[in-house]
């Protein structure tokens, strides 16, 4: 899709895309508890890798679902996955746009509450944008696995085994050529260079070596952006996601789509206030 052709295609969303981005906000604070957090089994990863890819050919996998105890509920033209009330063990909560008039996109904010406003930003940008899925965590990232003689925490960017990772992996599956684009937030008073400190946006794709449209995605935010925009590991040496688990898993799988995006929390605060930017986000990512 060509930039003019998916920016009035994004404008075209923007009617409806405040109702869809109440949903999907509602449906997070739903979802989130400050409950327990358990490891699913290798098997049950399995099922749910299974009922995901179905989710994506446009099959129902209800059935499969059921059997994990998540619950599958339509609003409009979205999809929820969601833990059932009396079975929730910090599985996240999921999002499917359906229909195939879609930009094969996966939104993810693994740090929702934590990383204040980047789930806010997720939603909007889920259904501001027509994007196909998003993604995120249902309970804090500090919260203790019960079942693992390692002292590991919930948090959904770096912890391996998790529902997270299954499907990641089978979005990658489905839309090889799709983006899954990540959002973050830090306190620049606590970044250990200038550089850091300095930067409002860090743009990174978990290695060393960003492909040429997330250096394109770089470039477009600084000429449209009136903040310090960086990208890693050129313009600032940290926050890099060098040590993301979903980075990891898609390098492995030879996906070139994942987008990082770490952001301030003024920045942040732009980003949740005004659709100009976060329409200009979206029509900067090829």
């Amino acid at each position: 899709m060509s930039r003019l052709i998916r920016l009035v295609f994004i404008m075209t969303l923007f009617c409806s895309a405040g109702v869809h981005a109440e949903s999907s906000v509602s449906q997070l604070k739903k979802a989130f508890n400050k409950g327990r957090f358990v490891l699913p089994s290798a098997e049950e990863l399995k099922q749910a890798g299974e009922a995901y890819l179905k989710e994506l050919r446009g099959e129902s996998a209800e059935d499969l679902w059921n059997t994990l105890a998540i619950r599958r509920i339509l609003q409009q033209d979205l999809l929820y996955l969601k833990e059932a009330p009396d079975s929730r063990t910090g599985r996240g909560l999921f999002a499917l746009r359906l229909g195939d008039n879609v930009q094969p996109w996966l939104i993810q904010a693994p740090h929702a509450k934590s990383d204040i406003y980047t789930g806010r930003i997720a939603a909007r940008i889920f259904s501001e944008g027509g994007l196909k899925a998003a993604m995120w965590n249902s309970v804090p990232r500090n919260t203790r696995v019960e079942n693992s003689a390692m002292k590991l925490s919930a948090d959904m960017a770096h912890l391996p085994n998790t529902y997270w990772q299954a499907v990641t992996r089978s979005f990658a599956l489905h839309y090889k050529k799709g983006k899954i684009i990540q959002f973050h937030g830090y306190a620049q008073s606590k970044r250990k260079t200038q550089a850091g400190r300095d930067s409002d946006v860090i743009i990174s794709a978990g290695h060393k070596n960003p492909p040429a449209w997330v250096q394109h995605f770089t470039r477009c935010l600084k000429k449209n952006l009136a903040v310090k925009v960086s990208l890693y590991p050129y313009d600032v040496k940290e926050l890099g996601a060098t040590t993301n688990i979903q980075g990891h898993l898609l390098q492995k799988m030879g996906f070139d789509g994942f987008l990082h995006i770490e952001l301030s929390k003024s920045m942040r605060k732009l980003l949740l206030k005004r659709k100009d930017l976060r329409l200009m986000l979206l029509n900067c990512i090829n």
